[in-house]
Formats: C-alpha cells, structure tokens, sequence
C-alpha cells in the first residue's frame, strides 16, 4: 500500500512469542534498506529506553520517532517499525497493587496511560495526515490484539 500512493498505512502484526514477527520485521528491513532508494525504514532497537524514570522521557522518545518518520516522508516514502508495541505500551508498566485483604489488584500505572493516549494521538495524526507527505507505515508488532489500532 505505502509503495502505490502518499497515503499514511497502520499495520499491527499480531502473534504469540516465536511466531516469526521479529524475523519478518528483519525481512522489511533487508528488503527495503537494500533495494529501495525511495522508502526509508526507521527502526529503533528495543526496547527503546521508553521506560525511564519519568512519564515525559517516554512520551518524548515517541513523539521524535513519529516527528523522524514524517520529517524523512518529505523526501521519501518511511516505514516505522515498533516492535512489542503491547509492552510499550502497558505490559510491563502494570503495577499490582495490595489490597488489606491480602488480594490483589491490577492497575494501570500514570506511564502506561500517558503512553497509551500519546499513542492513541500519534495513530490519529497519521489517519488525518493523508496526502500531506510521501507517506508513513506504521508496521508495530504485538503479542495481543490492542483496541483502537
């Protein structure tokens, strides 16, 4: 889809662990790094220190992948690969937290919610942003299905 117009693309690889979504992230990668001049493929290592001490350094490594990404689409097409989007996003930022009876009680920590509405934003600004560059994919990786992708 990215290479036939200058539309913005979403894609979420969905699968459990070892099902192969790493390896066809690294065929994306070899594909068009080695023979495509007019698509660039952005892909930080993971994890991308997303999880640091403070809600706003998390936020800020996201928004300057989405702002690498439109900045190279004005020259070329870009693919911006997150891979384990499901833990970037929540997975590993849930806290338990102890109740007196001794039970427990999952919550969403103020990181995973910051991230999960900055991401929800970022997907928005890419279905608006049609026809205004050369065109994004966003292709994440996921354990699980995530809402509203």
């Amino acid at each position: 889809q990215l290479e036939q117009g200058n539309q913005n693309a979403l894609v979420l690889l969905c699968g459990e662990k070892g099902s192969g979504k790493t390896h066809f992230c690294d065929e994306i990668t070899r594909i068009y790094t080695s023979c495509s001049k007019e698509i660039a493929v952005l892909r930080p290592e993971m994890p991308v220190d997303m999880l640091r001490n403070t809600v706003g350094s998390a936020i800020d490594v996201l928004l300057s992948l989405l702002a690498s990404a439109k900045e190279i689409s004005v020259t070329k097409k870009c693919i911006l690969i997150l891979e384990n989007i499901d833990i970037l996003l929540g997975g590993v930022s849930t806290e338990l937290e102890s109740l007196s009876d001794g039970g427990k009680v999952e919550q969403l920590s103020t990181l995973s919610i910051s991230l999960q509405s900055t991401f929800a934003s970022v997907l928005r600004s890419l279905r608006e942003a049609r026809g205004e560059d050369n065109g994004i994919l966003l292709f994440c990786t996921s354990a699980e299905k995530i809402p509203g992708f």
